[in-house]
């Protein structure tokens, strides 16, 4: 039996544009990533946009509602969730000077879905306050391989939750990346050092008792007791289908199991039980 047995799938992950996955996550200890990136650079090779690069930090600005409704999807297994983030990319620490890319996620029966694209500073404004897109000649320029007929369906989508759900940014996530590639296709990813900016995090009333109330909240207590960042490797398994062999036989061979882990849930929890430790002070 495979340790990661999914239907396959056909597309393939582009920088812009969109594209589906399987996503498998696993928690590694620092000498088990070690290990892992061994076996990494015997089968694969460093996956980058620009030469030379050996690491990228990565900035993820996650936006949610004043209920914090796609941190509840999370935990409430809604068939259908999705994620709204903003994302800039430094190679080797050094900040590109590319425009932002925004990017909504969707995860249904475990498989992920991605629509992003290139933001303008007008519209990266926009949004950072809580604002809808525009379509503008501009936006079109900066996107050439996204058809206008593409462009203007995954703005109005994204449009559509930042009224629905009264979006803003509430949290930024920064962390280094390493990425890699095989022939196939099969990408994986090791994400080191998370860092949290809380940035409009008043959420309401409601929200903030039941994050320290419900049932959701030990879910999230249960979902950051499994990443320390002095310790732990975030892995990402990319694939159509299931990873490779030798992957599966280094995670079998430790009892490494597939796990449910969301930067941004594991951040909301941190964030919210600072806040606590702070007004019992």
């Amino acid at each position: 039996m495979p340790l990661f047995g999914r239907e396959p799938l056909i597309e393939k992950p582009a920088k812009h544009g969109k594209f589906k996955r399987i996503e498998d996550k696993v928690l590694l200890s620092q000498e088990q990533a070690g290990l892992l990136l061994g076996d990494v650079n015997r089968h694969m090779k460093p996956s980058y946009l620009r030469e030379g690069t050996e690491f990228t930090l990565i900035s993820s600005c996650y936006f949610d509602g004043a209920g914090l409704d796609f941190f509840h999807h999370h935990f409430l297994k809604t068939p259908k969730r999705y994620k709204l983030r903003v994302r800039r990319y430094a190679p080797n620490g050094i900040w590109s000077e590319e425009a932002p890319l925004i990017e909504l996620k969707s995860k249904e029966e475990g498989i992920s879905r991605k629509r992003r694209f290139s933001l303008t500073r007008d519209n990266y404004e926009r949004v950072m306050c809580g604002k809808t897109i525009h379509i503008t000649e501009e936006l079109r320029a900066l996107n050439p391989k996204a058809a206008s007929e593409k462009l203007l369906k995954w703005v109005t989508k994204i449009n559509g939750f930042i009224l629905e759900y009264g979006l803003r940014p509430v949290l930024r996530v920064q962390y280094k990346r390493f990425a890699f590639e095989a022939a196939d296709g099969f990408r994986l990813t090791m994400d080191r050092d998370l860092n949290i900016e809380a940035l409009d995090f008043n959420v309401s009333e409601a929200a903030r008792t039941s994050l320290i109330s419900d049932e959701i909240w030990g879910k999230a207590r249960v979902l950051a007791a499994k990443y320390d960042r002095s310790r732990h490797c975030v892995v990402e398994l990319k694939h159509t289908g299931r990873p490779p062999q030798w992957v599966e036989s280094f995670l079998k061979q430790r009892v490494i199991e597939e796990t449910s882990f969301s930067k941004y849930c594991w951040a909301v929890n941190e964030t919210a039980r600072r806040d606590a430790l702070r007004a019992e002070a």
